[in-house]
């Protein structure tokens, strides 16, 4: 230090005890060195692993946030989805329940359409999965780009979303009279 002096230096303490009550004798250690120096910024390891983490944590929040908001506005959108081709196809319907369909066969219709068309969304997505893994590997931390429990559980999720956001229009194609669906026009 008497060489080649630095504006400011850091030193570490390790200690299996709790390391805030080291604080008064490094203070003293300091200060029997030289009383003009000061000690500034006692930080636990603890807090400053958090400090390098931060911004990737926040990142990461950031991340599930908006993949929880594009779910639930993919369920939205199915929902409405459906319910538009349901009112579209609310005579043929009336038709189907006038001749003898079961409302359950109606709510599997409905089920069955949203599904089909996620299906090919999925199909879509696993065969652009090479490409866009190659983009975002670089980004990926502790998570292979094929890594098999993503490439079945994304696929999976998407299903179970399409299936939940069709039920509710499905179960109201069900309800509908065939009576007063066969007397619109």
């Amino acid at each position: 230090m008497s060489q080649a002096p630095f504006h400011f230096f850091t030193v570490a303490l390790r200690t299996d005890r709790d390391p805030t009550i080291l604080v008064s004798a490094a203070r003293a250690a300091v200060a029997s060195l030289d009383r003009e120096l000061p000690l500034a910024e006692i930080r636990t390891m603890e807090d400053i692993s958090a400090a390098a983490l931060s911004e990737r944590r926040l990142a990461l929040w950031l991340c599930e946030t908006f993949a929880a908001l594009a779910m639930t506005l993919a369920a939205i959108g199915i929902y409405g989805m459906l319910t538009y081709l349901v009112e579209q196809r609310r005579r043929e319907i009336g038709i189907r329940l006038a001749l003898g369909a079961t409302r359950p066969s109606v709510v599997w219709m409905v089920v069955s359409s949203g599904v089909t068309l996620a299906v090919f969304g999925i199909v879509a997505g696993l065969l652009l999965a090479p490409v866009v893994g190659r983009v975002f590997a670089t980004l990926l931390y502790g998570v292979h780009v094929w890594d098999p429990l993503s490439l079945v559980a994304a696929p999976l999720l998407i299903l179970v979303i399409t299936s939940l956001g069709s039920l509710a229009p499905g179960w109201l194609a069900s309800r509908t009279e065939p009576m007063s669906a066969l007397r619109e026009q």
